[in-house]
């Protein structure tokens, strides 16, 4: 896990910041289909999916915009319903399945700091450190309707310092091998957080289109009960 810090540039909330996450290293680049889904192709398959609708709910879009340019003419209030609770369900369904990935990586990190408190042997005053930090956690971290770039910055600076320590925690543990289930844990917190920046790709495409239809249609959505919709917060920066 890196720290996905503003300083970074752009769009590293979304790519990981540092060297080992430039585009050619990012795991959409490996010749492995199921690189970012481990070998789960269920995972894949729902990936799929999941293209498959941003490009129909694109093409909606486009044609909501074609046919009021070729027409001359507003879009029909139905259209623009219809466009409009799909994108807005699209966003909401990948917003959760952000907030999922990172509840599941928190509570990973709580069971494996449980599981070194039952070593005989382990670094106790670190272990208390972390697990004072990851108790704190869940009450930084921004919401869809509050977040803002500072607040996503100090959760991630937060969330990586906790995750970062915890290799050497478990290097303080002499016979870590007899505890299996730290090693499961610890791979499990990598492949949650690895799914976090998945998903905040995911949630800006689909708040980008949305964004965009509530811009292009401002006055056409007057008709639908739908006016005077705000644009959804994105991670990528200045975008």
């Amino acid at each position: 896990m890196v720290v996905h810090h503003r300083a970074f540039g752009r769009s590293d909330r979304l790519s990981g910041g540092k060297s080992a996450r430039k585009r050619g290293n990012w795991p959409c680049a490996s010749k492995n289909k199921f690189a970012l889904f481990g070998t789960d192709p269920h995972k894949f398959s729902i990936a799929v999916k999941k293209r498959l609708l941003l490009v129909a709910l694109s093409a909606l879009l486009a044609a909501a915009c074609q046919q009021s340019r070729n027409t001359g003419s507003t879009v029909s209030a139905d259209s623009l319903k219809t466009v409009y609770l799909a994108l807005n369900d699209s966003v909401t369904a990948n917003w959760k399945r952000l907030t999922d990935s990172d509840d599941e990586k928190i509570s990973d990190v709580k069971r494996l700091l449980q599981e070194i408190s039952h070593t005989t042997v382990h670094n106790r005053a670190l272990l208390d450190s972390l697990v004072r930090m990851q108790a704190t956690l869940t009450a930084k971290r921004y919401t869809m309707e509050t977040m803002v770039s500072e607040q996503i910055d100090a959760y991630d600076l937060a969330t990586d310092s906790l995750v970062q320590r915890i290799p050497r925690l478990m290097a303080s543990v002499p016979d870590l091998e007899s505890y299996p289930l730290c090693a499961e844990l610890s791979q499990e917190i990598d492949s949650a957080g690895q799914a976090v920046l998945l998903h905040r790709i995911h949630y800006d495409k689909y708040a980008k289109l949305h964004n965009q239809f509530i811009r292009e249609h401002a006055a056409d959505l007057q008709k639908t009960g739908y006016a005077n919709q705000k644009p959804k917060p994105l991670f990528q920066l200045g975008a």
